[in-house]
């Protein structure tokens, strides 16, 4: 549509919107507070848009909406510090997130460990985020453990090769 400009936040009294995509939009998102009002998005795409200029972004990460399934965030300026603490936070089991897309971010070293508490996840995409040679997460996991909490893409990063 070409939308430019702050989000407003009386977006978030569309209760019952399912699918939210703002992605490469010239928008700013400076408060995330009415993404928490959006009780019946199911798919929130905010690729390629700068959030973390948003105080609040790792807040609403914490409270997501109980009904999100996918949830794109590429490209989005993302790094470690956004998520640190986030691991600590068993609630995120709650979320029937099943496809992540953090490509394109700023990770270095390792990665959130928040990831190991969404145990609906099934698609991850972690390609081109600047992760060292292994993942992180993958430390104490092995593919078939992965397959177990029922993981069925992942998205290698660097190359963009996907292991199913």
């Amino acid at each position: 549509m070409g939308f430019s400009g702050i989000i407003p936040h009386f977006i978030g009294n569309l209760s019952n919107l399912c699918v939210l995509d703002l992605s490469n939009m010239d928008l700013i998102i400076d408060d995330f507070t009415w993404v928490t009002c959006l009780l019946s998005l199911k798919h929130l795409d905010l690729s390629g848009l700068s959030v973390v200029k948003a105080p609040n972004f790792n807040k609403v990460l914490l409270y997501m909406i109980s009904s999100l399934q996918v949830l794109r965030l590429k490209g989005c300026e993302l790094s470690n510090p956004h998520f640190y603490g986030m691991h600590l936070e068993s609630n995120l089991t709650l979320y029937p997130i099943h496809t992540l897309d953090l490509s394109a971010n700023f990770f270095h070293d390792e990665f959130p460990l928040f990831l190991q508490n969404l145990t609906s996840l099934q698609v991850l995409d972690l390609s081109f985020s600047e992760l060292n040679s292994s993942i992180p997460i993958m430390k104490r996991l092995s593919i078939s453990t992965l397959k177990k909490i029922g993981l069925r893409v992942l998205t290698i990063p660097g190359c963009g090769d996907s292991v199913s």
